[in-house]
């Protein structure tokens, strides 16, 4: 293996942190099915941002359109919330799938003691714990926007969480509200694909909940007016009077 993707220890028990797709539980049975239940908690030591972009091999040849992702970078002043699941059955082919799935980034060991786990158990001390940073930091574009779709799936996997631990505290969502309080550069580069997803999921999907909880990022009449409209449905939300939720109506000139 490489530097960025190290061997692992083949005999001790191997545990990834997930902070992004990962935290929705139907994006990681695509990938490591036989792996524990994720457990909430908080790591010290990593900022969260809109860090990474795809090139154009990631997804071809299903998805040749250019967008940017999450990522993780080293900083000892910040925290994030985020997953942590333990692979099963066949470890080192998992971490090779994983590798794969985030061909893009490293993979770097975590100290237990740089995590807290939310669901107030012991962090375990035997084995080995990892996460994917970013190589460096390359943040929204017009050529690399974020997608709505992508912020759907990360967004829905923390209000599960919410709900199998009983983090949403007096209907709060602070879980969820953690999440995006603890996730930097966010951008006017940001696409509604929500019409013609590019991340697109089975899932029923909350999205009145996660557009409330995404007003958090800035005021709620700047957060509508930041999302550009899909280039191909050419459809914006617009905020409805005394409502968070939204209507779709067709636009064709929307300065982003």
């Amino acid at each position: 293996m490489t530097s960025c993707h190290p061997a692992i220890a083949p005999n001790q028990p191997q545990f990834i942190i997930g902070y992004g797709s990962l935290m929705n539980a139907a994006s990681k049975q695509e990938t490591v099915p036989d792996s524990s239940d994720s457990i909430p908690i908080r790591v010290r030591g990593f900022e969260r941002g809109w860090f990474y972009q795809s090139q154009d091999s990631d997804f071809e040849p299903i998805d040749s359109e250019l967008t940017t992702y999450l990522g993780v970078v080293e900083n000892p002043a910040a925290t994030i919330n985020a997953v942590l699941f333990r692979l099963l059955g066949h470890p080192q082919a998992d971490i090779d799938k994983l590798d794969e799935r985030e061909h893009g980034y490293c993979r770097q060991q975590v100290h237990p003691a740089q995590i807290i786990r939310l669901d107030r158990s012991p962090i375990p001390l035997a084995g080995e714990i990892w996460i994917y940073v970013v190589k460096s930091i390359h943040p929204p574009s017009a050529s690399h926007p974020i997608v709505q779709s992508y912020v759907d799936l990360t967004l829905n996997g923390c209000l599960e969480l919410e709900t199998a631990y009983r983090l949403n505290t007096n209907h709060r969502h602070d879980f969820t509200a953690e999440y995006i309080q603890t996730t930097s550069h966010w951008s006017s580069h940001w696409l509604d694909d929500r019409q013609s997803p590019r991340r697109p999921s089975s899932q029923l999907l909350p999205f009145a909940t996660i557009d409330q909880l995404l007003s958090i990022v800035t005021p709620t009449h700047q957060y509508w007016q930041m999302r550009c409209p899909d280039e191909e449905t050419n459809l914006v939300p617009q905020p409805v009077p005394g409502n968070i939720s939204k209507i779709w109506v067709g636009s064709t000139n929307i300065s982003t």
